[in-house]
């Protein structure tokens, strides 16, 4: 009896052993794994979100998108709605006076008639003589407003533009104008600004050439003082060195121009 509980208490403490053996072993793999996973790199910004944020991020990015959109819309809604009320207000505002004021707006009022009224005239005075009444009213009638080319061009006056020379090019088969104008001024010059009239046969010469690499022959002032040209075809029948012409550049003519060698 003593003995059969000898060899079972050896069995037990044997088994007992081998639990803990097992146990043991299965501790240290856990804390070899902790210790890796603590060990382990972090995940670098620069290698990629994972599927689920990459994810996450497109609902979010989409729900916003959406939301903007819905925002724009109202906004737009009550911009054109306000529009809409504001217009409707006015023309109810405008229908009421007109119907209250119509009588007072069918007859101008004097302050309506007078030409102190008038943007630059002054109203004359009373017991005015007529003769005095005709000058004034002569000086105070307003000018008309020039603009483009036509503002430039009275800006410089008459004498802006100067006739250097008239001679022939390319053995004469052009004629060379050369001239002295501001840039501002010729900046509006076109092939169509210029021409040159033989005086003893009548016959206008007015086709400026265009060449592939270069262009119209038509060469414009970049700065003041610096002199431009033009050329034109000397066709049909040929001009000669010694003729007298009549020169028309951007508005501006010249009477009895020698064509010089």
């Amino acid at each position: 009896m003593h003995r059969n509980n000898g060899i079972n208490t050896h069995r037990w403490r044997r088994q007992q052993r081998w639990l803990l053996t097992c146990l043991a072993g299965i501790i240290s793999i856990l804390f070899a794994e902790l210790l890796l996973s603590a060990c382990a790199p972090l995940p670098s910004p620069d290698q990629g979100a994972p599927e689920e944020m990459i994810d996450k991020a497109a609902a979010q990015a989409t729900a916003i998108i959406q939301q903007a959109e819905a925002t724009a819309l109202a906004v737009k809604a009550r911009a054109e709605a306000t529009a809409l009320l504001a217009q409707a207000q006015q023309q109810a505002t405008a229908l009421s006076a007109g119907g209250a004021g119509a009588n007072r707006q069918a007859t101008p009022t004097a302050a309506q008639q007078s030409p102190g009224s008038v943007p630059g005239l002054t109203a004359i005075p009373a017991g005015t003589s007529t003769v005095a009444a005709q000058e004034m009213a002569a000086t105070q009638t307003p000018q008309p407003q020039l603009s483009g080319y036509a503002a430039v061009q009275a800006t410089y006056g008459p004498d802006a533009v100067q006739l250097l020379k008239v001679s022939l090019a390319a053995n004469g088969q052009y004629i060379y104008i050369q001239y002295l104008a501001p840039p501002e001024l010729a900046f509006y010059w076109n092939q169509t600004v210029v021409s040159v009239e033989d005086l003893e046969t009548g016959l206008i010469y007015a086709e400026v050439p265009f060449m592939p690499l270069i262009g119209a022959l038509f060469n414009k002032p970049a700065h003041p003082g610096q002199p431009g040209y033009v050329m034109v075809l000397n066709l049909p029948t040929p001009l000669d060195y010694g003729a007298h012409v009549k020169v028309r550049l951007g508005g501006y003519e010249w009477e009895d121009v020698i064509v010089e060698e």
